[in-house]
C-alpha cells in the first residue's frame, strides 16, 4: 500500500526542472532537464530522482527499485544545465506523474540542500 510522501516542497531557488514530453506509455523512458537561473553552482547525483504518482488530493512516492547505483556527480553552472534519462517502468498505473529531486547549492565554501518537482505528466498504458 502506498502512503502519502513525506517529501520536501520546492525550494526557492532560480532553476527549471521539466520533462521532454507531457504524456508517456508505460514502460518508457523520460528525459528531465534541470536550468540553472540562479547564481549558483548546482550538483546531483545521477540516481537520486524520486517518481511521484497523484492519488487522489495527495502524493505518493513510487519506490525505487533496489539496483546499484554509480556514485556520480553532475555539476550545472549558473546559465548551464543537464538533461537526465528516467526510467519510467516503475509507473505501472495509468495516471498523473511527476519526478522529485533533490540537489546541493554551494554558496562560497558551504553547500545547502534544496528541491524542486518537474511538471506533471501523464503515463497511459
Amino acid at each position: 500500500m502506498l502512503v502519502p510522501s513525506p517529501l520536501p516542497a520546492d525550494s526557492e531557488i532560480a532553476v527549471d526542472f521539466h520533462t521532454d514530453k507531457t504524456q508517456y506509455a508505460t514502460g518508457a523512458s523520460a528525459k528531465t532537464t534541470m536550468v540553472n537561473h540562479s547564481q549558483n553552482t548546482l550538483t546531483m547525483g545521477v540516481c537520486n530522482d524520486v517518481l511521484e504518482r497523484a492519488a487522489g488530493a495527495i502524493w505518493v512516492e513510487i519506490p525505487p527499485p533496489a539496483v546499484a547505483c554509480i556514485a556520480l556527480a553532475v555539476v550545472i553552472v549558473p546559465g548551464d544545465s543537464a538533461t537526465l534519462s528516467l526510467d519510467l517502468s516503475r509507473a505501472t498505473i495509468a495516471g498523473t506523474y511527476r519526478v522529485f529531486r533533490h540537489f546541493s547549492v554551494a554558496h562560497g565554501t558551504t553547500a545547502e540542500t534544496a528541491y524542486r518537482r518537474t511538471n506533471t505528466f501523464v503515463v497511459t498504458r
